[in-house]
């Protein structure tokens, strides 16, 4: 994928800006503020249908204005000309997708064009963060390559808040007793919706796991396996000690009883379990008053040589398992689209240190030629223009994208 042209009306610090980046490498320079950033999350937006940033998408508008726009010229990989694509928010109306001059509804208005992969320093996130960020992790992973499975996480959202407002209010007394007749419709959308949901995540953890494997191994050059764990919380009083390492250097490996790595399980095989996790559960859900069973409340435990990341990893072993879970999705999104993802590296360099440095950028020299990439620092230190070519540079300053002097 290429992007060849970008526009911008009253999108975060932008009133009104238009850039043609080189079909190479971008580096954008400028002082924190200036909006590199906003420039990375507008990328995102207008080629996956989402922003990668957390918020309210109404967050996304100018202050002071009602609606933005962002539009883009784009050229997949398997076709020759450019596609028009443009994702307008309104305050009134909410967000609008257009494709080649056509409104997209439905599943389309979610899925604009194909894969993009942001890496950035909050990705630590990812590793030390709580479990929401690693679900979150797999949900967008997930949601790239399968339009249909946002609509999916809304309808199970809806359907869980239902659930633990009937929950909370009987615990609280606030409502008369609560009788089972009321709660079951509730509890079989969430086996029924949550099912759907596992079997997506663990389709996608079986193309993550794999290539961050291996990209561990080359970022750490310490012998230490990276293993990714997917801990459902249904059933279990203590999460952290359930579920069973994915371990690609040994397929088919069980990430959950019966479950393979390399086979996703049916529907019918989510369901079954989580019906089971449900009825166990059944009396601390009365008691406490909240849904303890679902996928809302499982984890995905990143451990190093059997230890998990999160409590025993060092600032650097944690950094290169959050660098090696972005490029597993860039590998994840190529093969899942069929198209080059664009790569966007906001102030990430900054971060690593020579060796964990070097081995990045010859792990995403080795991800594919072809790569459209996009880098941002307060100045060329931070940035390494020398393994990047061919190169453009660009300022950024004050809602506006120029050429850097002399180039």
């Amino acid at each position: 994928m290429r992007l060849q042209h970008l526009a911008l009306v009253d999108f975060r610090n932008y009133a009104a800006a238009e850039w043609s980046p080189s079909p190479g490498a971008n580096v954008l320079l400028g002082s924190n503020g200036a909006g590199k950033t906003n420039l990375l999350e507008a990328i995102h937006l207008v080629v996956t249908g989402v922003s990668p940033r957390a918020g309210r998408e109404r967050d996304l508008v100018r202050w002071g204005r009602e609606a933005c726009s962002v539009r883009a010229q784009v050229v997949r990989d398997e076709f020759s000309g450019a596609l028009d694509c443009q994702v307008v928010w309104d305050r009134q109306q909410g967000k609008s997708v257009r494709r080649g001059g056509k409104a997209l509804t439905g599943a389309g208005r979610t899925a604009v064009l194909g894969g993009a992969v942001l890496f950035s320093p909050g990705d630590l996130d990812l590793v030390k963060g709580p479990p929401s960020s690693r679900r979150d992790y797999l949900d967008l992973a997930a949601a790239k390559t399968l339009p249909r499975y946002r609509g999916l996480l809304r309808r199970y959202g809806t359907a869980l808040a239902h659930r633990n407002r009937l929950l909370a209010d009987a615990a609280s007394g606030r409502s008369r007793h609560l009788s089972l007749s009321e709660l079951q419709p509730w509890t079989q959308q969430l086996i029924t919706l949550g099912g759907e949901v596992l079997r997506h995540r663990l389709w996608a953890l079986s193309g993550l796991a794999a290539p961050a494997r291996a990209a561990y191994a080359r970022l750490s050059d310490s012998g230490e396996a990276l293993t990714l764990t997917y801990v459902p919380a249904a059933g279990q009083a203590e999460p952290e000690t359930a579920g069973m390492a994915v371990h690609p250097a040994n397929p088919p490996t069980t990430v959950l009883p019966g479950w393979a790595a390399d086979h996703p399980p049916s529907p019918a095989a989510t369901a079954a379990h989580l019906a089971q996790a449900f009825a166990e559960r059944q009396a601390d859900e009365l008691a406490r008053g909240l849904t303890l069973v679902g996928p809302h409340r499982d984890e995905l435990i990143l451990s190093i040589a059997g230890a998990p990341a999160r409590v025993f990893g060092s600032q650097g072993e944690q950094r290169s398992v959050a660098l090696s879970l972005r490029l597993a999705e860039n590998v994840f999104l190529r093969q899942a689209l069929q198209d080059t993802p664009l790569l966007l590296l906001d102030d990430v360099f900054s971060e690593l240190d020579a060796r964990r440095r070097m081995g990045l950028l010859g792990l995403l020299r080795e991800a594919g030629e072809g790569h459209q990439t996009f880098l941002t620092g307060t100045d060329l230190a931070g940035v390494p223009v020398e393994g990047f070519a061919p190169m453009a540079l660009f300022r950024v300053a004050e809602g506006r994208i120029a050429p850097a002097d002399g180039h």
